[in-house]
């Protein structure tokens, strides 16, 4: 699912229901693309965590059971522009938390402005903030952080 300033909960894929080949991957990124380009502005980040744990904990309401999985993880990208839209460390620390325990959280801040990714990184749980300065970095940083939840 992604987020944006029309909402926290913008369904990109269904659980269980993953792009099978090329043609549905590109669809998939052609809906995420025409969202960024026609979303209003703001921000829903925080909400769009919470929202992700909740369905990755017990799946999408309506949907059929989903199967048992090793582990539940939620990775959340962002331009990291978080005080630009009064969103505190803090407040992001807390909506990582699933209070269940049953769903692990990563923030990932894609080439933010200035130094705030850095404080972001290092004012949240070690591990679980991430920073990528260069997208071409961001499959190692997902391999690790999918590592280091299933160890």
């Amino acid at each position: 699912m992604g987020h944006s300033g029309d909402g926290p909960k913008i369904d990109l894929v269904k659980f269980g229901k993953h792009p099978q080949n090329e043609n549905e991957r590109l669809k998939v990124l052609r809906g995420i693309v025409a969202n960024t380009q026609y979303c209003r502005s703001g921000d829903y980040t925080i909400e769009g965590i919470e929202e992700a744990i909740v369905d990755c904990r017990e799946g999408v309401e309506g949907e059929d059971e989903m199967e048992e999985a090793d582990e539940c993880i939620v990775v959340a990208l962002s331009d990291a522009n978080m005080k630009r839209y009064g969103i505190t460390v803090d407040e992001l620390s807390n909506a990582m938390v699933d209070p269940e325990g049953e769903v692990t959280t990563h923030f990932i801040a894609i080439a933010s402005l200035g130094q705030e990714a850095v404080d972001i990184q290092s004012k949240l749980e070690p591990g679980h903030a991430h920073f990528c300065n260069n997208t071409s970095d961001m499959p190692k940083i997902i391999r690790e952080l999918i590592l280091s939840v299933s160890t």
